[in-house]
């Protein structure tokens, strides 16, 4: 999927760094158009991390 849209699979392994972005944008963005409330119990921290460490798998598969 990387390659068919032309995004660097490195990428995978640099998410650490937009934590404080995507974290803002996650209460600004995201949490605002969540309907159900229990769904915004949601931290952003657990979610972070499962991605972080999913990306870093995907990306150790690439073989890079």
């Amino acid at each position: 999927m990387f390659r068919k849209k032309d995004v660097d699979s490195s990428l995978l392994n640099r998410l650490s760094e937009y934590h404080d972005q995507l974290a803002k944008d996650y209460q600004e963005s995201v949490l605002p158009q969540v309907a159900n409330k229990q769904n915004k119990r949601l931290d952003f921290d657990f979610l972070f991390d499962w991605n972080v460490s999913l990306f870093k798998d995907l990306y150790t598969l690439t073989g890079k």
